[in-house]
């Protein structure tokens, strides 16, 4: 596109326009759009538009409000906004405002005494080009000239008792012209630069104060208009040398005024000449006026305020009007048909001046709390803020005016004396975000991925390329972004943060749609959600977090752009801390701190089932959902035989080779579906399936995910390690759009996918354990992955991390590349930059974040006892042990038939040779994992002794001032700990691999069979054995998983 569009092009697309709303409504739909408008809109585009989704997306960019229709204001507003991202996005948004002492040209204020300040506040502060000079005019009555260079004191001037109101430079004559409280026009010649008085004026009769001026230059030469305190715009006829003074006169013989217009009711806030639209006063009752020289008559009324209004900057770039006042918003409207553009929203307090950069359009505004802000024009947003605390000295941190120096890219603010802010240009960051992505989101729709960061800053990238394609920033102002998703049709993007509130946006131009409030505490907002009722034909917003409990707002326009009508699904004590909603089959799960999953109707709010997590104290959190219906076994293989049917007949077998090959699929299809529905297979036939039962993955604070089963209740039917470390938890995870894959993204950067292609069975624990095939694991970040997603038929993972950076892989493992790092061309695999997983980083080894280490290697748990975990009583197999990695442990009424001990909340003796079922079952876990494991099972046996121990002296020693540690010395320290294989036999529990008894706490020893030394009342003694001293544990380390165990 030209940087520059002329009117004779505008004229043309307007009639365009005009001639492809078929209807008349002035909007045009998209099948109007594309059909009548899409051959002309190249040069809006940037590019040559080819094919009718190219146009459909551009629709869809130019639709601000996701309404549906574009009309001529939304097309010419985008049009412009895309002209001027196209000159220079980047340049625009990464300046910013730096105080005068950091500045390496010079230290401002060491270069005056402190006592060369006004006597009272400074009102107004000028910069006259002409002289290099800063002019401030203070309430004490006087004018003081500071250099334009070092702003050393140069001059003071004064001019009487009276307040000065306003002040301007003519440069024609090179007059300084200055109006004061008491009615009066004072002109200063400073061309000599005496700034000497020749003229001055007064309002006469009943004519109000002068409060603001400006000139109206034409062919004729430069005259002076002001406004006054009664609401009138007035333009003085007469000279500049009028001296001695005198009352200004208007009778038919000699007129020194006219009256342009007094439609103001009442003080005029400031005037402006603006050529391309006409003489524009605000006022504080509330309007904005054009006059119109050639119709002599008001010709616009700005009614967008409802209360005064202080001040305005006229964008001729844009052809906007940025308006502030007594609100608390920027408002934005265009200066020849008034309609309103939109609001700069940020400030807490009443605006009082406002300020425009013309090169980067940016509006700088001060409010009456004394805060400064920088805004960008170009998307609406706030890209700085200045506080209190910004400033070096206190004194100067209270400004009561702002202006800005063109000429020097300074703004200026004032107190006493001038106080300098220089606008420089900041280093580019590399990747578009400097601080740490929350969410990183495919959109289908213009395919595009979509980062956001914790500071607010939202990229949109070319998922073919990796280029980036816009930008917006601080999004949430000065709040701190927790999550981010779409909205159902992947046009608008929601953002919550942890002041708790809750925006909607269009990422494509930054522009705010509206806000969901509640009335109830502002807490932070951890996770939401977007779903439609297609009965209803409504669509909601879902919200949850730290007020333990769903917020649910229906997507309705309002007036005022703030949706504040909702309800709320209670069932929650703790912080929710997850949410994940199922349309298809209408369930939102929701997760909290302690471990409580709701499971709700995802419209009425009913209440379905809840489950538990059931872990260590601190590792009982629910971290992450995530809903699956994987495709039936039948399904899968009635898609893999459909390709040997193809094969056959593309091989030369003919017909009959055919014919064999569908007989065999039908058999196999038939084998598969019986065998499914004997094990229980979930799922159906894709995503979209309804009516049978669904699985809920769940990631917990221990690091293992849970695969529950939910139907008309919900059944945990497996756990599996899910996090690397012992101390990782998932962070991030997602289901492929096709419910084939399950990925996920812990704390130390790791990416688990697992492979479902084959369904999922659920007639038992190790079936279901056994669907999920892992298919890749590797180390994708530094950081945490805070954000997947899947794009879907093209197998590509998006993963955003808190390091700052996002990146694609595909599901082997293998990267695609870092946005805003490397380009490529997706179709082109040679293009990557590990297009064969040659460079992918292994898994770091878990002993990297874990504390259980040995000396000469890793401690081998074998020796210890091997129960396995189910929740609620439920009965476990050998080879089907629910209880894999970090959080498996026995619990009271658990049987384990292959070999582990049984017993009420007791574990077995250290056996050196397992059952076989016993090794079925661990036969999987790495030896850290079972390590874990075995730890696990020390502290459950701690828990259960802490009821029956007597209380004696040696009870009261207490850990860090946690629980008190409810063991005997001679426990807690052991005897003779380096010969000690054997574990504590539970009350009443027994053993039938080795043949030995182990009730009430002698421990067994596996060669010798005999307890080594008397049991303890609580049943958890340490048994003895000399026959197996080799190879145990160390003394510190059973201390430390001691105190450890008593810490929950």
């Amino acid at each position: 596109m030209n940087e520059e569009v002329n009117i004779q092009q505008l004229k043309l697309l307007k009639r365009i326009f005009e001639e492809a709303d078929e209807d008349g409504s002035g909007e045009l739909d998209i099948d109007e759009f594309c059909d009548k408008l899409g051959p002309y809109l190249g040069d809006v585009a940037g590019h040559a538009l080819k094919t009718r989704e190219e146009i459909r997306q551009l629709f869809m960019k130019i639709d601000a409000d996701a309404g549906g229709t574009v009309d001529w204001d939304e097309f010419t507003n985008f049009m412009f906004l895309e002209r001027a991202q196209m000159v220079g996005e980047s340049a625009s948004e990464n300046w910013r405002l730096f105080p005068q002492a950091s500045c390496k040209e010079s230290d401002f204020r060491d270069r005056n005494d402190l006592g060369v300040t006004h006597r009272g506040p400074v009102d107004r502060v000028l910069y006259v080009d002409f002289v290099d000079k800063y002019v401030s005019c203070g309430r004490d009555g006087t004018f003081r000239l500071w250099n334009g260079v070092d702003l050393r004191h140069y001059k003071t001037i004064p001019l009487g008792g009276s307040w000065i109101t306003d002040a301007i430079f003519m440069p024609n004559t090179r007059k300084l012209v200055f109006t004061t409280a008491d009615r009066a026009i004072s002109y200063y010649d400073a061309n000599r630069g005496s700034f000497e008085l020749t003229g001055r004026l007064y309002a006469s009769g009943g004519m109000g104060v002068p409060q603001c001026m400006t000139l109206v230059t034409n062919e004729a030469g430069e005259q002076l208009v002001y406004g006054d305190s009664k609401g009138a715009a007035i333009m003085l006829l007469c000279g500049s040398r009028e001296w001695p003074a005198r009352d200004l006169i208007s009778t038919e013989e000699h007129q020194d005024y006219i009256y342009i217009h007094q439609d103001h009711t009442d003080w005029v806030s400031q005037i402006t000449w603006v050529p391309e639209i006409g003489l524009v006063s605000a006022s504080l009752d509330s309007t904005i006026k054009v006059y119109d020289f050639v119709r002599e008559r008001v010709i616009n009324t700005c009614t967008h305020h409802s209360k005064s209004v202080h001040g305005f900057v006229w964008c001729r770039a844009y052809s906007m009007f940025a308006s502030c006042g007594q609100e608390r918003d920027v408002i934005l409207w265009q200066g020849n048909t008034m309609r309103k553009v939109g609001d700069l929203t940020g400030h807490t307090a009443s605006i009082s001046h406002i300020a425009l950069d013309e090169r980067l359009n940016h509006v700088f505004t001060l409010a009456v709390d004394k805060v400064i802000k920088v805004w960008d024009l170009r998307n609406h947003k706030c890209l700085q803020t200045l506080t209190e605390d910004d400033w070096r000295r206190a004194e100067e941190s209270k400004p009561n005016c702002l202006v800005y120096d063109h000429v020097h890219r300074r703004c200026v603010t004032a107190v006493s004396k001038p106080y300098v802010w220089v606008h420089k240009m900041v280093a580019q960051d590399r990747t578009g975000h400097m601080e740490p992505i929350r969410a990183g989101l495919f959109n289908s729709i213009f395919g595009v991925v979509v980062t956001v960061d914790e500071g607010g800053t939202v990229c949109v990238w070319d998922l073919m390329t990796g280029t980036r394609e816009g930008r917006f920033t601080r999004s949430q102002g000065d709040s701190r972004i927790t999550t981010a998703c779409f909205d159902r049709n992947q046009r608008r993007l929601l953002t919550a943060a942890n002041d708790g509130t809750v925006s909607m946006w269009n990422f494509n131009n930054g522009s705010l749609l509206r806000e969901y409030k509640h009335e109830e505490e502002q807490l932070e907002v951890t996770t939401v959600e977007y779903a439609a009722d297609e009965k209803r034909h409504a669509d909601s917003v879902y919200a949850a977090g730290w007020n333990a409990k769903v917020f649910v707002w229906d997507d309705m326009d309002t007036s005022s752009g703030v949706v504040t009508e909702y309800r709320t699904f209670e069932g929650h004590r703790e912080d929710v801390l997850s949410m994940a909603a199922l349309p298809q089959r209408h369930l939102l799960a929701t997760g909290d701190y302690e471990g409580r999953i709701n499971v709700y109707h995802l419209f009425t709010g009913e209440r379905r089932t809840s489950l538990f997590h059931r872990a260590e104290r601190y590792e009982s959190s629910v971290e992450r959902l995530c809903w699956l219906l994987p495709p039936s076994r039948s399904r899968s293989l009635a898609a893999s035989m459909a390709g040997s049917m193809s094969a056959s007949m593309s091989g030369g077998g003919g017909f009959a080779a055919a014919a064999a090959a569908a007989a065999a699929a039908a058999a196999a299809v038939a084998a598969a579906a019986a065998a499914s529905s004997g094990d229980g297979s979930a799922g159906g036939d894709g995503a979209g399936s309804g009516g049978g039962p669904c699985l809920l993955i769940s990631f917990g604070g221990d690091g293992l995910m849970r695969v529950w089963l939910i139907g008309a209740t919900g059944k945990l039917i497996a756990t599996l390690p899910a996090a690397q470390g012992r101390l990782d938890v998932v962070t991030a995870c997602t289901a492929s759009p096709e419910h084939d894959h399950l990925v996920a993204g812990d704390t130390s950067g790791h990416i688990r996918v697992w492979d479902l292609r084959a369904g999922v069975r659920t007639g038992s624990i190790q079936a279901c354990r056994d669907s999920f095939r892992q298919r890749a694991h590797w180390l994708a970040h530094n950081g945490a992955i805070s954000g997947l997603s899947v794009v879907p038929e093209r197998g590509i993972i998006v993963a955003a991390s808190k390091d700052c950076n996002a990146s694609l892989w595909d599901m082997d493992g293998c990267l695609v590349g870092i946005l805003g790092e490397h380009c490529w061309q997706l179709e082109r695999r040679k293009s990557w930059q590990d297009p064969r997983g040659e460079k992918r980083r292994p898994p770091l080894a878990e002993t990297d974040n874990l504390y259980l280490a040995g000396r000469g290697g890793v401690w081998d748990p074998e020796g210890a006892s091997n129960d396995a975990e189910e929740a609620g009583g439920s009965s476990n197999s050998a080879g089907a042990g629910a209880g894999a990695g970090r959080g498996a442990r026995s619990s009271g009424g658990s049987r384990s038939s292959g070999g582990g001990g049984s017993g009420g909340g007791g574990g077995g003796g250290g056996l050196r040779g397992s059952a076989s079922g016993e090794q079925d079952v661990f036969k999987d876990y790495s030896p850290m994992q079972r390590a874990a494991l075995k730890l696990e099972e020390k502290r459950s046996r701690a828990r259960e002794a802490e009821r029956s121990l007597p209380r004696g002296a040696h009870s009261q020693l207490k850990v860090h001032s946690l629980k008190d540690v409810p063991a005997s010395a001679r426990e807690l320290l052991g005897q003779d700990m380096r010969t000690n294989r054997g574990g504590g036999g539970g009350g009443g529990g027994k053993n039938t691999a080795a043949g030995g008894a182990g009730g009430g706490g002698g421990g067994l020893s596996a060669r010798g069979g005999n307890p080594t030394h008397g049991s303890s009342p609580s049943g958890s003694g340490y048994g003895n054995s000399s026959g197996n001293g080799n190879g145990g544990p160390p003394p510190a380390l059973l201390f430390r998983a001691q105190l450890l165990g008593h810490r929950s």
